[in-house]
């Protein structure tokens, strides 16, 4: 008698063990767990917990709100009842390309700095080069740039933006502000554009390829097409902006030299003389041919092969 009660005992706790597992592994698999994908990542948000101190976004361990760190790819167990879990796309930056990470949480920045270091809110002074990178963007925003590329034949001149200002006359060194002494060769870069400023120069002889044709057009050595089409697309548009810049150079120039600007340019163009008698619009007219090929039109194809290649004869004649 006591032995079959012994038996009924132990089978009813071995019966009863096996549905608290069953149940636990059912709870664990049928509501904890959860699955994050390849090229995403899971923003986690505890339910209980300390209450965040004023100013703070992000939760650390034991602390209630968005959880600082989120999770990676793979899977992963939490108790829904104590969080919450929200699967988003990871950050991918593409080559070519860098991420300039403006960070939410910190510390505030020293008076006169506007560059972040690690534990500092603001602009951060690291980049991110092309990869894949899990920040929260509850705590971080990323802009993604092109990067600088430099192509063969030109140089890159460095200003720093940041930094104790360099003596006058001398070139910036490390933490200083201004023109560095150190150039870019020819190559891809991922600076961060709110801590150097790259000038980008042509040096060298100027090839100039004359193709024939109905379509006859002039190309230079800055635009020789790159097998690389995305290396050739970042050369491009670094060559554009520089030649922007010198566009306004060149229109400020000529403002200030002969007192007509690219509106009063293109003023003259549709035939209108505002002038008393003329003569005014004679001197805009003399200081537009001057500087026409470059007001006109930056795009260096349209310029005939004068403004490229000239040189005097032996009996003085310019060719």
């Amino acid at each position: 008698m006591n032995k079959n009660l012994s038996g009924k005992l132990v089978s009813g706790i071995f019966a009863i063990s096996f549905l608290i597992i069953a149940a636990y592994v059912l709870w664990l698999w049928g509501f904890c767990r959860f699955y994050v994908p390849a090229g995403r990542m899971a923003i986690v948000t505890a339910k209980e917990g300390r209450e965040l101190p004023e100013g703070q976004i992000l939760a650390d361990a034991g602390q209630k709100g968005v959880i600082k760190e989120p999770f990676a790819e793979g899977r992963h167990f939490l108790n829904p009842i104590f969080y919450d879990w929200k699967i988003v796309p990871a950050l991918n930056i593409p080559v070519g390309k860098v991420g300039i990470v403006t960070s939410k949480v910190g510390k505030e920045l020293p008076v006169g700095e506007f560059l972040a270091d690690e534990g500092e809110k603001g602009v951060c002074r690291k980049v991110l080069g092309p990869g894949t990178y899990r920040l929260n963007p509850f705590g971080y925003k990323t802009d993604v740039i092109d990067a600088i590329s430099i192509p063969i034949g030109f140089v890159g001149i460095v200003t720093s933006l940041s930094g104790k200002k360099a003596s006058d006359g001398i070139f910036a060194g490390p933490g200083q502000k201004g023109v560095r002494n150190d150039i870019l060769q020819p190559g891809l870069y991922y600076v961060n554009p709110n801590e150097f400023k790259i000038d980008v120069i042509e040096i060298g002889l100027n090839q100039v390829s004359l193709l024939g044709g109905e379509d006859g057009k002039l190309i230079t050595k800055g635009q020789m097409v790159m097998q690389n089409e995305a290396i050739a697309t970042l050369q491009t548009n670094v060559l554009d902006e520089q030649s922007a810049r010198r566009m306004d150079y060149i229109e400020s120039e000529a403002k200030q030299s002969y007192g007509f600007s690219s509106s009063s340019s293109r003023q003259m163009e549709a035939g209108e003389d505002k002038s008393v008698d003329g003569r005014e619009m004679k001197r805009e007219k003399t200081a537009q041919q001057q500087l026409k090929p470059s007001i006109q039109d930056g795009n260096i194809k349209t310029l005939g092969l004068a403004q490229f290649v000239g040189f005097p004869s032996r009996d003085g004649f310019d060719i």
